[in-house]
C-alpha cells in the first residue's frame, strides 16, 4: 500500500498546480463585463427580458445540478469537468450566431449546464487531491487561493473583454470558445483521484445510494443545514446586481463600454483579495466570529450602491463581493467537513441547487422593480432583503453553532 501511494503522490501532486491553471483558463471568461450591453443593444431585450434570460441559467441549474452532482460521484469527476468544457464552448458559439430570443435562451442553458458540470466535481476533485497527499487541513487556505487565481484571471480577461467589446461585442463570446481549446489540453493532464467505495460493499456507490446518503446527511446533520442555508444567502446581492444590473446601472451614469471592463475588473479584483486574505480573517475573527461579520459588509456594501448614485457606491458595493469571497473557503471547508465522503460532489451539488432557487425566486422581481422604479430602489430592496434573511440565520444559528460545531457526525451506511 505505501508502494502504490509513493507511485501515485507525484500525479496527486501535480494535480494542485494544474488545477489552478485550470481553473483560471476556465474563468477567463471575456464577455463577463458586456453580456448584458450585448443583450440589449444587439438583440434589442429589455431589462426584464435580460433577467429571464438570465433565471433561465438559474433555472436549469436548480433542476440539474443535484443529478449532474450525482454523476460526477457515480461516474468520474474529470469526466464531468470535460463535459463541462463542451457545453460552456458551444454556448459562447451560439450566443454569437443566435437568431432569435429563444436560441439565445438555448445558449444560456447550455453555459448552466457547463457550469453545474464543473462546479462539485473540480472541488471535490481538489479536496481528494489534497487528500491524497495528507493535507486535506490545508483546503481552507488552498481553496482561498484557488479563488484569488479565479478572480485574478476574470479580472484580467474582463479589463481584455471591455476593450474587445467596444470593438466588437461579439468578440468577447469567441475568445473564451477559442481559449477553451487550451483548457482541454490542461485538463487531460490532470489525474482522477481514487474514488471512495461504499463503505459496506467496496464498491462504486449507486445513484440511488448517493441521493440516499445526501438527504441523510442535511436530515442528521442541522449544522450542514445552516451552512447551506447561509452559503446561498451571502453571495446572493454580489451575483445578482454585480453580474446583471451593475452593467446597465453603469452605463446610466456616464460610464463607456470600455469602461465596463475596468469596472467587472476591479470587482474581480477585490474579490481576489478577499479571497486571498480568506484563510487569515478565519484566523483573526475566527469561524463563528467572521461568519457573523459579513453580514454586516453585504448590507452596508448594498446600501451604498442603492444611496450613493455615482461611482462611489460602485467602489462601496465591492464590500459585497470581498465578504462573499472571503467567506467561501470556509463555507466550503465546512460542508466538506460535514459531508460523508462518497457524497461531496453530491452536497456541493445540493448547494448550488439552493442557490439557483433564490436567483430564480429572486431576480426576474428585482429585474420588474429596475424597469418600474428605478435601479437605485431595486439594490435598496435587494439590501433590505439581505438584512432580513441574513439576521434571521444568523440569530438561528447562532444556538445550533455553539452546541455542535467541531462536533464529528457518524453517517450510517445506506
Amino acid at each position: 500500500m505505501h508502494k502504490l501511494k509513493s507511485i501515485l503522490t507525484p500525479s496527486f501532486q501535480s494535480n494542485v498546480p494544474k488545477l489552478f491553471v485550470f481553473y483560471a483558463l476556465y474563468n477567463a471568461m471575456f464577455f463577463s463585463p458586456i453580456w448584458v450591453i450585448y443583450l440589449q443593444q444587439v438583440h434589442g431585450l429589455t431589462l426584464t427580458q435580460v433577467t429571464f434570460v438570465d433565471v433561465g441559467f438559474w433555472f436549469t441549474a436548480l433542476l440539474f445540478s443535484l443529478p449532474i452532482g450525482v454523476f460526477a460521484d457515480s461516474f468520474g469527476r474529470k469526466r464531468s469537468i470535460m463535459v463541462s468544457l463542451i457545453f460552456v464552448a458551444t454556448a459562447a458559439i451560439l450566443f454569437v450566431v443566435a437568431p432569435s430570443f429563444p436560441i439565445l435562451m438555448v445558449a444560456n442553458v447550455l453555459f448552466s449546464l457547463g457550469f453545474s458540470f464543473l462546479f462539485g466535481a473540480l472541488l471535490s476533485l481538489f479536496y481528494d487531491s489534497l487528500k491524497q497527499l495528507g493535507r486535506e487541513d490545508d483546503f481552507t487556505r488552498q481553496r482561498g487561493w484557488l479563488s484569488a487565481v479565479m478572480f485574478g484571471s476574470a479580472a484580467v480577461s474582463s479589463a481584455v473583454g471591455g476593450f474587445l467589446g467596444d470593438i466588437d461585442l461579439r468578440l468577447p463570446f469567441l475568445a473564451y470558445a477559442g481559449l477553451c481549446f487550451f483548457t482541454f489540453l490542461v485538463l487531460f493532464s490532470i489525474k482522477e483521484t481514487p474514488y471512495e467505495p461504499h463503505p459496506e460493499t467496496g464498491e462504486r456507490i449507486s445513484y440511488r445510494q448517493a441521493l440516499s446518503t445526501t438527504f441523510q446527511a442535511i436530515k442528521q446533520n442541522p449544522n450542514l443545514r445552516y451552512v447551506l442555508l447561509y452559503s446561498n444567502l451571502i453571495p446572493l446581492a454580489a451575483v445578482m446586481l454585480g453580474n446583471v444590473f451593475m452593467q446597465p446601472y453603469a452605463v446610466s451614469i456616464g460610464f463607456t463600454i470600455a469602461a465596463l471592463g475596468w469596472i467587472i475588473f476591479g470587482m474581480h479584483a477585490v474579490r481576489m483579495v478577499g479571497s486571498y486574505s480568506a484563510s487569515a480573517l478565519v484566523k483573526t475573527f475566527g469561524e463563528w466570529g467572521w461568519l457573523r461579520f459579513v453580514p454586516l459588509l453585504v448590507v452596508f456594501g448594498t446600501l451604498g450602491l442603492g444611496l450613493i448614485n455615482s461611482w462611489l457606491g460602485i467602489a462601496v458595493f465591492a464590500l459585497v463581493g470581498f465578504g462573499s469571497t472571503a467567506t467561501r473557503p470556509l463555507i466550503e471547508t465546512l460542508i466538506l467537513r460535514n459531508a460523508p465522503g462518497t457524497v461531496r460532489s453530491t452536497i456541493l451539488s445540493i448547494d448550488i441547487m439552493l442557490f439557483n432557487l433564490f436567483i430564480v425566486l429572486v431576480e426576474p422581481g428585482l429585474g420588474l422593480i429596475g424597469d418600474r422604479w428605478g435601479l437605485p430602489v431595486t439594490f435598496l430592496v435587494m439590501a433590505g432583503f439581505s438584512l432580513i434573511t441574513l439576521g434571521l440565520v444568523v440569530i438561528f444559528w447562532d444556538r445550533i453553532w455553539k452546541e455542535n460545531a467541531g462536533t464529528t457526525v457518524t453517517y450510517p451506511p445506506p
